[in-house]
């Protein structure tokens, strides 16, 4: 399993610092000058008041593929061993539980993006579906040729949005939009 961080360097120096202890480490890194910018609106309604915020809602969206995919694999059943914890001086064991917690979880998680892509009109959802998960370009998939690139943008915008605002960052939105 491998995971990723991003670091924003404030200054050259710090990098040659990172370098060093991830290589000390035996961590693998890769340095990249910038982020991709996902195209944001800033005066549109649907702004969520910081590319940041946007970015995290994208990628929690790009998610839902590994979402649906675990969701439809069995459960497994309990594993073998003293599950009732007695004599054994530990907790009690209660794996099927912890699957059907984190089930539940991601059950939400798809539910939240299931109910957001239906605010997009019917014209443009599998062209915002696809440009949101699977990252197809504006200007170079066919399915986008029928309408404005601004019309797909605002679209994917108020997708995001909605995803945001069901995710229960609408409080933050606002926040982030006063400053």
């Amino acid at each position: 399993m491998s995971s990723e961080a991003l670091i924003k360097l404030e200054r050259a120096e710090d990098l040659a610092k990172l370098e060093k202890v991830a290589r000390d480490a035996g961590i693998g890194y890769k340095v990249i000058d910038r982020l991709k910018k996902e195209y944001t609106l800033k005066s549109s309604k649907y702004y969520l008041g910081s590319d940041e915020l946007y970015r995290e809602t994208l990628y929690f969206i790009r998610q839902y593929p590994e979402y649906v995919r675990i969701l439809q694999e069995p459960m497994a059943g309990s594993s073998a061993g003293n599950q009732d914890g007695i004599g054994s001086g530990h907790r009690v064991s209660r794996p099927t539980e912890m699957q059907a917690i984190n089930r539940a979880e991601l059950n939400h998680r798809v539910n939240i993006i299931d109910k957001a892509i239906r605010v997009v009109s019917m014209d443009y959802r599998d062209g915002v579906w696809n440009h949101v998960i699977y990252q197809a370009k504006y200007t170079e998939d066919e399915i986008f040729f029928y309408a404005n690139i601004n019309t797909w943008k605002l679209w994917t915008q108020r997708f995001v949005y909605e995803v945001a605002v069901q995710r229960g960052h609408g409080p933050l939105i606002e926040q982030l939009r006063r400053r």
